[in-house]
């Protein structure tokens, strides 16, 4: 297995930003502030910086990125840039599912490949603008039909008020 997937996914999977316990022999740990390195949901991105390689991993529904380090000495190192769009949690689990079904079971932790990535939640994203778009016409339809059926009451009370004048002369 991959070292570096594992190590992300003992983290979103322990829940805690600390997921080695008991801590390690020697570490400065106060465990009355434990319930602060608690992960109280989990994350769609999660950044993992770290003096290890950097990486973008998956671990079930998360996206764990190690963006490395900018500066290394006076040499240049790494950095990460990630593009987030809002898109509906069942779109993304469904584009998750069939990425999936396809790959036949893949691992968890495989590498993300940023371009494929950024294809799945482009789609999922064009599919719910499509479903917005679906409802603002069905909404205009709805609004189409109201003023419709205004104008005909309008055509059949000046109608009214023409036959009333008529008989009245």
């Amino acid at each position: 297995g991959d070292r570096l997937a594992r190590l992300a996914r003992h983290v979103v999977h322990q829940r805690s930003y600390y997921p080695l316990f008991p801590a390690a022999e020697g570490t400065q740990l106060a465990m009355t502030h434990a319930a602060h390195l608690a992960l109280p949901v989990t994350p769609d991105v999660l950044i993992l910086p770290s003096q290890l390689a950097p990486f973008a991993k998956r671990a079930g529904d998360v996206l764990c990125v190690n963006p490395g380090r900018l500066c290394k000495g006076i040499a240049a190192g790494t950095f990460a840039k990630l593009s987030v769009h809002p898109v509906m949690r069942h779109l993304r689990t469904a584009v998750r599912k069939a990425a999936e079904g396809e790959s036949k079971g893949s691992e968890a932790g495989e590498e993300v490949v940023p371009q494929q990535l950024s294809q799945d939640f482009e789609s999922a994203a064009k599919e719910e603008g499509k479903e917005e778009q679906k409802e603002q016409k069905k909404e205009q339809k709805e609004e189409k039909k109201e003023l419709k059926e205004q104008k005909e009451q309008k055509k059949e009370q000046t109608e009214q008020k023409e036959q009333k004048e008529q008989t009245e002369q």
